[in-house]
């Protein structure tokens, strides 16, 4: 049984209503039993937490707290969550819980983010030992925390948030003799510098069999590629078990791109990753420059040919890459099981022989491709290049559209030459939209 309480207002129930409900068992208890799956507000774990404790019971698995307070359009008001009592009560009675979310990022305007105080998710997961999945983006978790994650004998998916002292902190109290993130599977670091990052992936006897690294930093963020890569390739258990990479600092489009960035994607920078070999995931959405041509893309599609998902964004307007689209064929021959490409290319050079000429091999998973923003000249002939190239696509992106986190989607040109572009781009989508639609 799953359920889902709907955040809103309530009618306040008696007090001396659990009581009466609980003097019809022999011993107190909830009494929907048999409830495995369940999202509250923590809200409702305020006073006698009534709710909570008529659904949560021994077999509830998986549980999602909304960590939200209803607000009014003209004033906010943000209380106190006892962070504590969750977690004596799902000690209590969820003793085996495996998948705790705590998911705050509410941007409805009836809803404030009520934050999650440092310690707080330490209070709730403190002696979980049957915890699996825990998502906790609200707020930076502290030491204290990350050394209680670390050390769950179970814990396979970790998504957290943090800072760079606590991070670099933690590295400094570790010692060898101690096994830490025995089990992880999936880890998701936000808000953390990769070199910081990468002195954690290097400690010995930790993260054995890690498959899924994760790291998402703010916008403003200049992340050094080089050490992390360096780590995740140098130290054994990751070279020999990863099979996702992703990185990935907010874009934000209507900000000019500055080409002052102290790093780029480049082969050099790419080219130690290639030790990786159950590498199937590859994302690097930095927002600094990819400088690439068709021989490097070329290398890097003979090193990986396992690649189901290639992320090489580049954020830049006004450059001709030196990359150009006919760069894919080599790639896609190589990867015959990619089907999620994102890279910035330059379209601008006639490629209507090269389809017409039957040379291509159709590469049959390729459904995904975000182009970022790529200069084009023909349309006509570059519709017809990817149609010969990818006739299983199905959906063709850029960068210049932008979807913000309430669902709206909005276009960011910088002048009229971005726009021209953007302009054949959607005309080569609307020449391809018979093809997507048979795909």
């Amino acid at each position: 049984m799953n359920l889902i309480w709907q955040p809103g207002p309530k009618h306040t129930l008696d007090p001396l209503l659990l009581p009466m409900l609980y003097s019809r068992q022999e011993e107190p208890g909830p009494l929907l039993c048999r409830v495995h799956t369940v999202t509250l507000s923590a809200q409702d774990f305020d006073e006698q937490a009534i709710y909570p404790r008529l659904i949560i019971g021994p077999s509830l698995q998986s549980i999602t707290i909304n960590a939200f307070r209803v607000s009014s359009f003209t004033e906010e008001h943000v209380g106190v969550i006892s962070w504590s009592n969750i977690g004596a009560l799902l000690r209590s009675y969820a003793p085996k819980l495996q998948v705790l979310k705590i998911d705050p990022l509410y941007l409805n305007c009836d809803f404030v983010v009520c934050p999650l105080q440092s310690a707080a998710l330490n209070e709730v997961i403190r002696n979980l030992d049957a915890l699996r999945v825990v998502e906790a983006m609200s707020h930076t978790v502290d030491n204290e925390t990350l050394w209680t994650l670390a050390t769950l004998p179970c814990l396979e998916q970790l998504t957290v948030s943090l800072i760079d002292a606590d991070l670099a902190q933690f590295a400094r109290q570790w010692q060898p003799a101690t096994g830490v993130f025995r089990t992880l599977r999936k880890l998701h670091f936000h808000g953390v510098d990769l070199t910081v990052c990468a002195s954690i992936l290097q400690l010995t006897r930790a993260f054995p069999c890690l498959e899924e690294i994760k790291v998402t930093g703010e916008k403003d963020m200049l992340w050094v590629l080089d050490p992390f890569v360096l780590a995740v390739s140098q130290t054994e258990n990751l070279s020999r078990n990863v099979t996702s990479i992703d990185l990935k600092i907010e874009f934000i489009p209507w900000e000019p791109f500055s080409q002052t960035t102290p790093t780029c994607i480049d082969l050099p920078s790419i080219s130690p990753l290639f030790s990786l070999a159950q590498l199937r995931i590859l994302r690097l959405d930095l927002g600094i420059n990819a400088i690439l041509d068709n021989d490097a893309l070329a290398v890097i599609g003979a090193a990986l040919p396992g690649l189901e998902v290639l992320h090489l964004a580049d954020p830049a307007i006004d450059t001709i890459p030196t990359l150009t689209i006919t760069g894919l064929i080599p790639l896609l021959n190589s990867c015959p099981r990619l089907s999620n490409l994102a890279i910035r290319v330059d379209a601008t050079r006639d490629v209507a022989a090269l389809a017409l000429s039957g040379t291509l091999a159709p590469h049959l998973n390729l459904r995904l491709l975000d182009v970022c923003r790529s200069p084009i000249s023909s349309p006509q002939n570059i519709a017809l290049f990817l149609a010969s190239l990818c006739p299983k696509l199905i959906h063709l992106s850029n960068t210049w559209r932008y979807a913000l986190p309430t669902g709206e989607v909005y276009t960011f040109t910088m002048n009229q030459g971005d726009n021209n572009h953007l302009t054949m781009w959607d005309y080569v989508q609307d020449l391809l939209s018979p093809m997507m639609q048979q795909s």
